[in-house]
């Protein structure tokens, strides 16, 4: 049952940014003006920007967690997600040209893998910690 729940998470993740990308000019401004007077942040580049880092960083969370159900988790397992996180976020800038009012960026792509290149370090550090370390 678990892995069913953490590979749904990572299919959620992947569709969320999916639609997200799906979303012309106008309807992504106006999802990052309502995001904007949530948080009270002025800035939409920050909010925009924070928005691939954050989507980016849980989708490859998740990932790890659903390869560690498996019980293989290993150096070259935190390779192949990042690079799946990386050849989905190009994925995902290629699919915005075809998207009105949208732009690819490779920024955007940057962005995005170093949220994923977090979300592989935060996720080392607990998991040594609870199976390897401090937490028994």
């Amino acid at each position: 049952m678990k892995r069913f729940i953490l590979i749904s998470m990572v299919f959620i993740c992947l569709v969320f940014i999916f639609i997200m990308s799906s979303e012309n000019g106008s309807e992504s401004m106006s999802t990052t003006i309502k995001v904007s007077n949530v948080i009270n942040i002025s800035s939409f580049y920050m909010i925009r920007k924070s928005a691939h880092f954050i989507e980016f960083f849980i989708l490859e969370v998740f990932i790890l967690l659903m390869i560690s159900s498996f019980k293989i988790i290993d150096f070259k397992c935190f390779i192949l997600s990042i690079l799946f996180c990386l050849l989905y976020a190009f994925s995902d800038e290629v699919h915005q040209l075809f998207v009105i009012g949208r732009s690819a960026s490779i920024i955007d792509v940057l962005i995005d893998y170093t949220g994923s290149l977090f979300g592989s370090i935060f996720f080392m550090l607990f998991y040594y910690i609870y199976n390897e370390g401090f937490v028994k």
